[in-house]
């Protein structure tokens, strides 16, 4: 079976599904994956075929995530960086001919148009929990107050995770009937076709551990929740400078907030320097695309690194502080590592809830609240031996999940039943 894969966003977005990719291509089947042109080499060193979209995750990124923490102007900002043209829509199209099959990401979702166009079977391929369910959502901006009943709390949950998927959707509606009729020879959108994307009909299968998020009651065999995806960095070797500091003392905290670019990076990496120093802690500052500051002259306790896997530095580490984004936080799971989780936006906040409530982080602190003194009582919570054991004992049970293998019989199976 030709398979075809496709995504958007950042690296945290990518990376799972090379691996997804890799473990389809190990049970016999031919892997294409198209996204971002940032993420090529990373898919080519690894054996896939890669197609490039006229995206830029890098630029979407840039714009200070953390001015987009209420609904509204995440909206614009999914409406200005990932409304497709006809350019996308073509790219999709040459992409994803000849293809028995698609997998698609939620940023990717015109792919499910071109799907329909070539009339071949497509599976939903998130790494949030898209189908609606009354038990939590990944969409609202905060926990909701413990006074709202349990009956009432579950509708709220329910429709904020539909609105979510339907506003994206329709906010990008005209230039999708636009890519239907000009590119695809397809009429316009049905509003019922929007209200089925993401719903129990959609076939989909959840990149994320079950201990995380379980399945629900009420999803349907449709739904399939199958373990990370994860894929590790191929025997890397570590700099010599990085391999002497971790010689050279206690275990440091990782510092990183991945593809977040920060409004003021040296004033954020001030702070953190600062808590480090009040909690005597070394640390690392990890690069990516929200690299923290660049010129300030670090102690010796305190060294900055470009890039690392994860499946490498964080066992070596006492804890990980990081913005919440899905590929890090399952990284620092499966590592046994603590988190303290700096959300800056979308679904971070959910992420750092979710893993504060299974016992390995403290409770989340939104960029606009962080402080020096919010880190260091994070900082000193995430090394006490109650987390650090919690921590120790979810990482041993996310290892012990085939959360690839999990997806790819998924995947055959969804597709075998049509």
């Amino acid at each position: 079976m030709r398979v075809t894969i496709a995504t958007a966003g950042s690296r945290g977005d990518a990376q799972p599904y090379v691996a997804l990719g890799l473990g389809l291509r190990t049970a016999g089947h031919a892997v294409k994956i198209a996204g971002d042109p940032a993420f090529e080499p990373l898919v080519t060193e690894h054996g896939l075929e890669f197609a490039a979209l006229p995206i830029d995750g890098r630029a979407a990124f840039a714009e200070c995530p953390e001015h987009l923490d209420s609904p509204a102007a995440m909206l614009r900002w999914l409406k200005a960086h990932y409304t497709p043209d006809r350019a996308y829509f073509e790219a999709l199209l040459a992409a994803m001919r000849g293809s028995d099959a698609a997998l698609i990401a939620f940023l990717a979702f015109p792919a499910a148009h071109v799907a329909e166009a070539l009339g071949i079977p497509w599976i939903g391929a998130f790494l949030q929990p898209w189908t609606p369910s009354r038990a939590f959502s990944w969409a609202l901006p905060g926990r909701l107050p413990r006074w709202i009943p349990d009956n009432i709390r579950g509708e709220i949950n329910w429709w904020s995770s539909r609105s979510a998927s339907l506003l994206t959707l329709r906010a990008m509606r005209e230039a999708v009937d636009d890519g239907r009729r000009a590119v695809l020879g397809l009429p316009p959108t049905d509003v019922n076709e929007y209200a089925s994307f993401g719903s129990a009909d959609t076939p989909a299968i959840y990149g994320y551990s079950p201990l995380l998020v379980p399945e629900q009651p009420a999803w349907t065999p449709n739904q399939r929740v199958t373990g990370f995806w994860f894929l590790d960095g191929n025997g890397w070797r570590p700099p010599a400078r990085l391999a002497r500091f971790l010689d050279e003392g206690e275990p440091p905290v990782v510092v990183g907030f991945g593809s977040m670019g920060d409004c003021d990076a040296s004033e954020m990496a001030a702070l953190v320097i600062e808590a480090l120093a009040q909690t005597g802690q070394r640390g690392i500052l990890l690069g990516g695309w929200g690299a923290l500051g660049g010129n300030e002259k670090l102690p010796k306790t305190v060294i900055r690194l470009d890039e690392a896997p994860h499946d490498w530095l964080l066992p070596r580490t006492a804890a990980i502080a990081h913005h919440g984004g899905a590929g890090t936080t399952a990284a620092a799971l499966r590592a046994g590592t603590p988190s303290v989780i700096v959300p800056f936006f979308g679904d971070q906040r959910f992420w750092g809830q979710r893993a504060h409530a299974l016992g390995v982080a403290p409770a989340p602190i939104v960029r606009k609240q962080l402080t020096t003194a919010r880190l260091a009582d994070a900082l000193e919570r995430a090394r006490s031996s109650e987390m650090r054991a919690c921590a120790a004992s979810v990482g041993a049970q996310i290892r012990a999940e085939d959360g690839v293998g999990q997806a790819v019989r998924a995947v055959e199976e969804l597709l075998a039943r049509g």
